[in-house]
């Protein structure tokens, strides 16, 4: 083989190597710019289960409210789960600032890989297609939207999937919240020793406390009052919404259900929570009566907007 052809054959094999290099970046770097999508979004009240449709809350607890799915990268699983994030943010769609909203046991609820998300199906990190989940605990007073002031919302679930690159892809999907009407009452109504025609001078008076996601008011109704000897008839108990009321201001109690007028708020914040209190009074018949005296009072609660 002549000189000239040994020179024009070492050329064309630098440029054949000078090409395989050029093909192995560009296509290196392509695969690199991809950037994540969000595939499915499920909302479900267990993990990796069904959707199970509109949001019901637990009274005077947290509901655990689970968003999996499924999302896809070409440059790998593995871009997402070690070099990026999925993060969740759950929000009342009436929220102004949106999924950039910041955290309100109210109408915004967060989570991300360091907390509350997780990615499986991602095993060997090389999967173009890997699932998501991520979990939130919402509390029992998290806004109502299928009734009252934010019947016109939605809750949406909003999930952002971010590669190494910074770069992103997100996916939305909506859901109710249900109202909650609940209340918990505390202690009995004990009005103490009384002689046969005495009334009672002091309030006997409970607390009750607003456990769910709308205002409140509380229908009441009783029973007559048995005791060792005799029966106190229900309407001898009388109650108000106010202290210190005196016995003829206050509104007799029935065995048939009638409003208390007692308003009570639902709660807004953590640790600060919405409490009335009952005030009742009791008049003894003159007669016929003796030993120890108890009843029943109902209290149902119903909402009051």
């Amino acid at each position: 083989m002549s000189e000239k052809n040994l020179h024009h054959g070492a050329i064309g094999f630098l440029w054949l190597i000078l090409s395989l290099i050029c093909f192995f970046f560009f296509s290196h770097a392509s695969r690199a710019l991809a950037s994540p999508t969000v595939d499915s979004i499920t909302i479900s009240d267990s993990s990796g289960g069904a959707s199970t449709g509109d949001i019901n809350l637990v009274d005077n607890s947290t509901k655990e409210i689970y968003i999996h799915g499924g999302f896809s990268d070409l440059d790998g699983c593995d871009d997402v789960q070690n070099g990026g994030d999925v993060e969740l943010v759950l929000y009342r769609s009436g929220v102004v600032e949106a999924e950039s909203c910041t955290t309100d046991p109210l109408n915004c609820y967060k989570a991300s890989i360091t907390g509350g998300c997780s990615i499986s199906n991602c095993t060997t990190g090389l999967e173009t297609n890997a699932n998501y989940e991520c979990n939130v605990s919402l509390q029992y007073y998290a806004d109502a939207t299928d009734a009252g002031t934010y019947a016109t919302d939605v809750w949406t679930a909003y999930i952002r999937a971010t590669d190494s690159g910074a770069a992103t892809g997100q996916s939305t999907s909506n859901t109710e919240v249900n109202s909650l009407v609940g209340i918990q009452v505390g202690g009995g109504i004990n009005y103490g020793a009384l002689e046969l025609g005495a009334t009672s001078t002091e309030d006997a008076s409970v607390i009750v406390q607003n456990t769910g996601n709308r205002s409140l008011d509380i229908n009441l109704s009783g029973e007559d009052m048995s005791c060792d000897v005799g029966t106190i008839d229900v309407s001898q108990q009388r109650f108000s919404v106010t202290s210190t009321v005196v016995y003829a201001d206050m509104t007799a109690l029935a065995t048939s259900t009638q409003r208390a007028q007692l308003s009570l708020a639902k709660q807004l914040s953590a640790g600060v929570y919405s409490t009335s209190s009952l005030n009742f009074k009791l008049v003894m018949p003159t007669s016929s009566l003796a030993g120890v005296c108890s009843g029943l009072v109902n209290f149902n609660a119903l909402v009051d907007n």
